[in-house]
């Protein structure tokens, strides 16, 4: 029994999760909506909400939410525009647990 408590304990005090990560390929405007729109990515799909009380980006389909700043709201949907008039696809990575996340353009090191 205090082997495998011990094993437990060690399992969850090591276990590392890793940044999920997106690549968006495309934006679309949600209807009724002046600052929110759906990033349609690979993999799933995204809503970047800037407008509401709390910003940030919902993964589509789950309860996984990233808050963000307003600045950093309004950055990430000015770059991400940017990308896409160059043809050029954003690749978001997300970390729920640390809170850390960051963008980089093309898909190279992205998924």
């Amino acid at each position: 029994m205090f082997k495998r408590l011990v094993a437990i304990l060690f399992l969850l005090t090591t276990s590392h999760t890793q940044a999920e990560q997106f690549e968006v390929y495309d934006l679309d405007a949600v209807n009724n909506r002046y600052a929110t729109f759906t990033m349609v990515a690979n993999p799933g799909s995204l809503t970047l909400d800037c407008e509401s009380f709390l910003n940030g980006v919902t993964v589509d389909g789950t309860n996984q939410f990233f808050y963000l700043s307003e600045a950093e709201c309004v950055d990430l949907f000015q770059t991400l525009k940017t990308y896409l008039n160059s043809n050029e696809t954003l690749c978001l990575s997300m970390d729920f647990d640390t809170k850390e996340w960051g963008y980089w353009k093309g898909y190279e090191g992205c998924l």
